[in-house]
């Protein structure tokens, strides 16, 4: 079902885009009213080249948000692989670890605007390390089949899943499909096992207060892909933009090209060097004639 999965030390090296349901309320409980002028998708605006470090987003041990599906296309939307579009189901989350080293995630949580006693899609990581450049998946899961190992929040899966490029895939196991995030504005936030938020993506109109994570990012509202970061750190960008999909679970984004040289300035051809002097040959003095002593002294 998915291409060849990139290995983490390659990953690590690195450095280290489908119709969709119409922009209805959301089946979130607790989910905002309809507007009378429903929010539009964002604008898309052209990636850039910048390169751009995914350390200067999130300190170690800390995981790093990479790609989210909030609002499930129509039309080939079976994000998980069962064979089934499910609308609230094939949500999920990616996320990677973008440090050299490996880091636990055990208590990590990820949630979404919704208070806890209102039906808050909320998932709590079991103990799992991830490697340097490793990839999870945690997919909202109402009614989804699966293929291939999966965890839940109370163990982790058996081994990576091939059919997600080798990523670790896990499940909320939700058992409602009001259990999910609204497509119109939401956030997912994710907090380390202290409750101290790290790091929060939202889009669209949220009228809850967005949590003082340590990094929070805007994503654009969109409604026929997931959103995924360009680069490894860059900002997020709505994936059939960055790619011929709708959207890729597990498989990290691209590396950032490298930079270039600036071009020469035009008529320049370079720095111009001053010419060797040309060595020279010294010229010897003439030496005084010196008299002949054979010669005998003038007679008088």
């Amino acid at each position: 079902m998915w291409k060849s999965a990139p290995t983490a030390a390659t990953v690590a090296a690195m450095f280290l885009s489908a119709g969709v349901d119409p922009p209805a309320p959301s089946e979130s409980s607790g989910s905002m009213p309809a507007a009378s002028n429903p929010a539009e998708p964002s604008a898309p605006h052209a990636p850039s080249n910048e390169p751009a470090s995914p350390k200067s987003l999130v300190s170690f041990p800390h995981p790093l948000i990479s790609e989210v599906l909030y609002a499930v296309p129509t039309s080939g939307g079976d994000a998980n692989g069962d064979g089934t579009r499910q609308v609230a189901g094939d949500e999920f989350i990616e996320l990677i670890n973008p440090h050299d080293k490996p880091i636990q995630l055990k208590g990590y949580k990820l949630n979404d605007r919704n208070p806890l006693a209102k039906g808050q899609l909320r998932f709590v990581f079991p103990t799992v390390e991830l490697p340097p450049g490793g990839v999870v998946v945690v997919f909202n899961g109402h009614e989804c089949k699966w293929k291939g190992p999966v965890g839940d929040s109370k163990a982790p899966p058996d081994s990576a899943n091939e059919r997600f490029y080798n990523a670790l895939v896990f499940t909320f196991k939700s058992d409602t499909q009001r259990t999910s995030w609204a497509n119109q504005g939401d956030y997912v936030l994710l907090s380390d096992p202290a409750g101290e938020p790290i790091h929060c993506v939202y889009w669209g109109t949220v009228e809850e207060t967005i949590p003082e994570a340590a990094k929070v990012e805007e994503a654009p509202l969109v409604f026929k892909s997931s959103i995924q970061r360009q680069h490894f750190g860059g900002e997020f960008f709505e994936h059939a933009a960055l790619h011929d999909e709708p959207f890729s679970p597990g498989k990290p984004p691209e590396p950032a090209p490298k930079p270039r040289a600036a071009p020469a300035p035009e008529g320049s051809t370079g720095p111009t060097r001053a010419p060797a002097a040309e060595p020279t040959t010294p010229v010897p003095s003439e030496s005084p004639a010196r008299p002949d002593p054979s010669a005998s002294p003038a007679s008088k």
